[in-house]
Protein backbone atom coordinates (compact mmCIF):
# COMPACT_ATOMS: atom_id res chain seq x y z
CA UNK A 1 0.00 0.00 0.00
CA UNK A 2 1.32 3.70 -0.52
CA UNK A 3 2.06 6.29 2.25
CA UNK A 4 -0.66 7.94 1.19
CA UNK A 5 -2.94 5.07 1.60
CA UNK A 6 -4.24 4.48 -1.51
CA UNK A 7 -4.04 1.00 -3.38
CA UNK A 8 -1.85 1.02 -6.01
CA UNK A 9 -3.01 -0.29 -9.87
CA UNK A 10 -0.46 -3.68 -9.28
CA UNK A 11 -2.19 -4.12 -6.50
CA UNK A 12 -5.76 -3.44 -7.51
CA UNK A 13 -4.67 -6.28 -10.42
CA UNK A 14 -3.17 -8.72 -7.96
CA UNK A 15 -6.37 -8.61 -5.78
CA UNK A 16 -8.59 -9.17 -9.03
CA UNK A 17 -6.56 -12.08 -9.74
CA UNK A 18 -6.69 -13.37 -6.82
CA UNK A 19 -10.58 -13.05 -6.19
CA UNK A 20 -11.09 -14.00 -10.00
CA UNK A 21 -8.89 -16.99 -9.05
CA UNK A 22 -11.35 -17.95 -5.87
CA UNK A 23 -14.19 -17.35 -8.32
CA UNK A 24 -13.39 -19.64 -10.72
CA UNK A 25 -12.01 -22.55 -8.31
CA UNK A 26 -15.43 -21.61 -6.22
CA UNK A 27 -18.04 -22.28 -9.00
CA UNK A 28 -15.88 -25.42 -11.15
CA UNK A 29 -15.68 -27.22 -7.65
CA UNK A 30 -19.46 -26.63 -7.27
CA UNK A 31 -20.73 -27.09 -10.35
CA UNK A 32 -17.84 -29.10 -12.37
CA UNK A 33 -17.60 -26.26 -15.14
CA UNK A 34 -16.76 -22.87 -15.03
CA UNK A 35 -18.97 -19.60 -14.75
CA UNK A 36 -19.62 -17.27 -18.04
CA UNK A 37 -17.43 -20.05 -19.65
CA UNK A 38 -18.22 -21.50 -22.59
CA UNK A 39 -21.12 -24.10 -22.42
CA UNK A 40 -19.55 -27.47 -23.77
CA UNK A 41 -22.93 -28.42 -26.01
CA UNK A 42 -22.97 -25.63 -28.20
CA UNK A 43 -21.63 -22.37 -28.47
CA UNK A 44 -23.59 -20.72 -25.56
CA UNK A 45 -22.06 -19.83 -22.25
CA UNK A 46 -22.99 -20.90 -18.87
CA UNK A 47 -25.02 -18.89 -16.20
CA UNK A 48 -25.99 -19.47 -13.09
CA UNK A 49 -29.82 -19.67 -12.38
CA UNK A 50 -31.73 -20.34 -9.76
CA UNK A 51 -34.73 -22.80 -9.19
CA UNK A 52 -37.56 -23.82 -6.34
CA UNK A 53 -34.76 -26.74 -6.05
CA UNK A 54 -31.46 -24.40 -5.49
CA UNK A 55 -29.07 -23.02 -7.73
CA UNK A 56 -27.88 -24.67 -11.09
CA UNK A 57 -25.53 -23.68 -14.29
CA UNK A 58 -27.64 -23.50 -16.88
CA UNK A 59 -26.86 -22.73 -20.72
CA UNK A 60 -28.13 -19.08 -22.01
CA UNK A 61 -29.30 -20.63 -24.96
CA UNK A 62 -32.22 -22.22 -23.46
CA UNK A 63 -34.19 -23.55 -24.91
CA UNK A 64 -32.46 -24.37 -27.49
CA UNK A 65 -29.87 -25.93 -25.58
CA UNK A 66 -30.87 -27.48 -22.45
CA UNK A 67 -27.53 -28.20 -20.98
CA UNK A 68 -27.23 -28.13 -16.96
CA UNK A 69 -24.98 -29.07 -14.45
CA UNK A 70 -26.89 -29.11 -10.42
CA UNK A 71 -25.31 -28.08 -7.20
CA UNK A 72 -22.30 -30.73 -6.11
CA UNK A 73 -22.85 -29.42 -2.53
CA UNK A 74 -26.68 -29.55 -2.53
CA UNK A 75 -26.86 -33.14 -3.98
CA UNK A 76 -24.07 -34.41 -0.90
CA UNK A 77 -26.46 -32.70 1.61
CA UNK A 78 -29.43 -34.34 0.10
CA UNK A 79 -27.77 -37.78 0.21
Amino acid sequence: MAQDGLISNEEIDSYAKKIESVYREYFIDRFGIELFGKCPKCSGTMVLKESIYGEFMACDQYPNCKNKYTDNYRRKKSK
